[in-house]
């Protein structure tokens, strides 16, 4: 009843991106990295959307537009959030750009067709990370592999991994009880060994590959 299952889908055409990246060091240069893609698709599908929860939610902030409000209304506030919660079951994606360009300091890099396969879970006990790319027709900029190497520069490169034991519902849970709005302090050790062990209850979180490979003239 408050929740929608959906799909999306988007296209796009003369992509032109620049991320400026700061003086990574004092005495450094700043750098400009330049991204173009001729077209662009993606289509993908989310499942369990707390809508009516969101909406709720996204109203509360309407009616609450200064700090001092949102701080005294916390209580109602933290409500609300966990009713919200996980905000969605899962999202998955997958899409594809073509003639990809980056221009780099150090020259061109191309790439003819790049994949995309991605999920995510929401809020929930079993997290969940997925990400998948695939790449053909990579090309480097002139001079930057030696002559004897040039045949060793991949062509084309599929990589596929997954993160998942990650627990995000309990760690939410803790944060909205430790949080208190009007008296804002850095948790203590012991609370961020509280929050820590709530995220990995195994102690650790679990690495998955999927079909991968890596292919050039050699």
């Amino acid at each position: 009843a408050d929740t929608l299952d959906g799909t999306f889908h988007w296209a796009m055409s003369g992509l032109t991106e620049t991320v400026k990246v700061p003086m990574p060091q004092p005495g450094g240069m700043p750098m400009d990295v330049t991204i173009t893609a001729e077209t662009g698709t993606q289509d993908g599908t989310i499942k369990g959307m707390k809508t009516q929860a969101i909406y709720r939610l996204i109203a509360w902030f309407v009616a609450h537009p200064s700090e001092e409000a949102i701080k005294a209304g916390q209580v109602e506030l933290k409500s609300l959030v966990s009713a919200g919660l996980p905000l969605f079951e899962n999202v998955t994606a997958k899409g594809a750009m073509q003639n990809l360009s980056v221009t780099t300091p150090v020259g061109p890099v191309g790439i003819a067709n790049l994949g995309f396969d991605v999920g995510v879970n929401g809020v929930v006990a079993d997290g969940m990370v997925h990400e998948g790319f695939r790449a053909d027709g990579l090309t480097l900029p002139p001079g930057l592999v030696p002559p004897f190497a040039a045949d060793l520069v991949p062509q084309s490169f599929a990589l596929d991994f997954k993160v998942s034991d990650f627990n995000l519902a309990d760690l939410v849970s803790m944060l909205l009880d430790m949080i208190d709005l009007n008296d804002a302090k850095p948790a203590t050790p012991e609370e961020n060994l509280k929050l820590l062990t709530a995220l990995l209850p195994k102690g650790a979180v679990e690495i998955s590959m999927g079909a991968s490979k890596v292919t050039g003239k050699l």
